[in-house]
């Protein structure tokens, strides 16, 4: 048997958006908190979607801090996870806050750009060793590039998700 479930959208202090999946019909020994037994001897239980159900259920997530939620449905749920930590629930719909967006994009570019620095350092000492100034110049300069993408002024000015993710340097893929 398939749990159902209801999905929740859960408004944290911080802002942020967490999803619950609510699962008001189960198989298990256990009855959750608020199930009543469908049929204890195959171990199915049933739990209606309340107020006071949700609640509870949401009170038992530690370090949660909800300030509120809302039931909403598979549809309304961003398909794209990619800003996952950004989203957030105006109360109507889920979206994104793109100044958190902007945070999110300038670290992954960083986390990115880390090996790829790691490499051109060894490659800038080969190119020293050789006496190769071609060489170490390109790798300066690709260094610099790298370095500077976080303040790239793109990223400031992107008002969508998409508009993020197109900055990006060729280096890094």
């Amino acid at each position: 048997m398939t749990p159902e479930t209801v999905k929740i959208a859960i408004r944290r202090s911080d802002g942020g958006v967490s999803i619950m999946s609510f699962i008001t019909r189960g198989r298990g020994d256990v009855l959750p908190s608020g199930a009543t037994w469908e049929d204890q001897g195959r171990g199915l239980w049933r739990r209606e979607p309340t107020d006071a159900n949700v609640s509870q259920e949401i009170t038992r997530v530690p370090l949660l801090d909800a300030v509120g939620y809302r039931r909403i449905t598979d549809a309304d749920i961003l398909p794209d996870r990619t800003f996952r930590d950004a989203w957030i629930d105006d109360g109507e719909k889920l979206l994104h806050d793109i100044a958190k967006a902007r945070e999110i994009h300038r670290q992954r570019l960083r986390v990115a750009r880390a090996p790829v620095l790691a490499d051109l350092d060894v490659a800038y000492q080969r190119a020293d060793e050789k006496g190769d100034k071609p060489g170490k110049a390109r790798v300066v300069a690709l260094k610099q590039e790298l370095r500077d993408i976080t303040a790239h002024p793109g990223i400031e000015a992107a008002q969508t998700t998409d508009e993020l993710k197109a900055i990006w340097h060729e280096a890094l893929k």
